[in-house]
């Protein structure tokens, strides 16, 4: 606890110390006409202690009952002032600017513009060198008991005087190690916050600290939530009106716990039938190979599956799925995009077997075949007419240029390339010597 020292005050115009102090003197009348015996004063000392317990009281039970964190801190400066008895008290949070300014969230007793005209800092400078500017610097509470013979509350002196203020005490507000502001109580009592009353004072701001912690984590949460909720419901809209076939699946059950009207269209299952349904009631494939697609549904990444379905007319579709676990109102799901690429595979069959027939046509054929890229007039296959026509085999022909075979001139050639590459004929003239 950082306690400001009394001393000589440099610099201030006498005339204004004097006027301020009378103004104190005048609000303090009643308590300093008549010295106080040791019981009397032992008796204010627990009347004022009493009315500090009271305070720290109530401010517990606003810090249960209370979901605003600004509202908190008014509540707790107006308890401050209204049960606890000080003459004002006020909430700053310290901003990480240049000026490393102090901005006021929160106030309550007579403060007649005083926040406003002070300007206070938490920098190393001279308005930052004032209870609330050191105790947010040091994390340690910082009381004046007596306004009148610190030297660095100097610049506030009069302002303060006017107002009634005789001591002050600052405490840093702390969550997980950081200072991110301090509450501040004056009092209209010289040498106030005795020890036990800065204790209990000091109990109180962590309470509070820790209760903006849990309200900021609270909205926190609540914002997180919100944002979710929110994600989920876009989700959901482009989950129902998407037209490609969606399902979400339940991991270990293999449940279709929701699908999409696109999906309800391509099965011609309703989709309540769908919702009551197994995913391996639709997939035709051998258990052994369901089952190791399927564990691969659990790992995080997105896993493309080809899978043969059943639709409800009892035919069977080839389709592609691509499936990725979400998270859904908190619960894993397996969210299944399906591709119906039955008349894919059919023209890549087709394809192929077309291809299959060509290469027998070409192989087996007696007639000599080659072929060319005609931009350059390399050999790219050949039969083995065409080996046992030239006398190479085919591997080493296909290694070869037309020029390497061709007696006609490569103007010639390029030529009757061009004609060939251009459609105009069908046949390449061909002018080779015996081998």
């Amino acid at each position: 606890m950082t306690e400001m020292q009394y001393g000589n005050q440099p610099n201030l115009d006498i005339d204004l110390r004097s006027k301020a102090e009378e103004r104190l003197k005048n609000i303090q009348m009643s308590t300093t006409t008549v010295a106080q015996s040791p019981e009397e004063m032992a008796e204010t000392e627990l009347h004022r202690m009493t009315r500090a317990l009271f305070a720290t009281n109530s401010c517990n039970h606003a810090l249960i009952h209370t979901v605003d964190e600004i509202e908190l801190l008014h509540k707790i400066c107006t308890i401050m002032v209204d049960i606890g008895g000080y003459r004002m008290a006020w909430v700053g949070y310290k901003e990480d600017d240049k000026e490393k300014s102090l901005r006021a969230v929160a106030h309550a007793g007579f403060d007649e513009g005083y926040l406003s005209s002070a300007r206070v800092t938490w920098a190393d400078a001279l308005l930052g060198n004032g209870p609330t500017g050191t105790a947010i610097r040091t994390g340690e509470p910082c009381i004046i008991r007596d306004i009148r013979k610190e030297p660095k509350f100097s610049p506030l002196l009069h302002q303060a005087l006017e107002r009634g203020y005789a001591s002050v005490q600052s405490l840093p507000l702390i969550t997980e190690g950081e200072v991110f502001g301090a509450i501040t109580i004056y009092s209209e009592i010289p040498n106030a916050f005795s020890t036990k009353e800065s204790e209990l004072l000091t109990g109180l701001v962590d309470n509070l600290a820790y209760g903006v912690k849990m309200l900021r984590d609270r909205k926190a949460k609540l914002k997180a939530e919100g944002k979710l909720k929110e994600s989920e419901e876009r989700f959901r809209l482009m989950f129902e009106q998407h037209s490609a076939i969606m399902l979400l699946i339940e991991p270990g059950t293999w449940k279709i716990i929701d699908a999409n009207q696109s999906a309800s269209d391509f099965y011609g299952f309703s989709l309540d039938e769908l919702k009551r349904m197994r995913i391996d009631q639709i997939n035709q494939d051998s258990p052994e190979v369901q089952k190791g697609n399927l564990d691969k549904f659990r790992t995080s990444k997105p896993n493309t599956f080809v899978f043969h379905h059943k639709l409800a007319d009892g035919s069977i579709r080839e389709v592609e799925v691509v499936s990725n676990n979400v998270l859904i109102q908190g619960k894993e799901v397996f969210f299944s995009i399906i591709s119906d690429i039955t008349e894919q595979k059919q023209a890549e069959q087709a394809l192929k077997e077309s291809e299959e027939r060509f290469r027998m046509l070409f192989a087996g054929n007696s007639a000599v075949m080659i072929i060319l890229d005609p931009a350059t007039g390399i050999i790219t296959d050949a039969n083995q007419a065409a080996a046992d026509f030239f006398g190479w085999p085919i591997e080493v022909l296909k290694q070869m240029n037309i020029n390497q075979i061709n007696t006609l001139t490569p103007e010639e050639i390029t030529q009757e390339l061009n004609k060939w590459q251009a459609l105009n004929q069908r046949a390449l003239f061909i002018s080779s010597p015996a081998c």
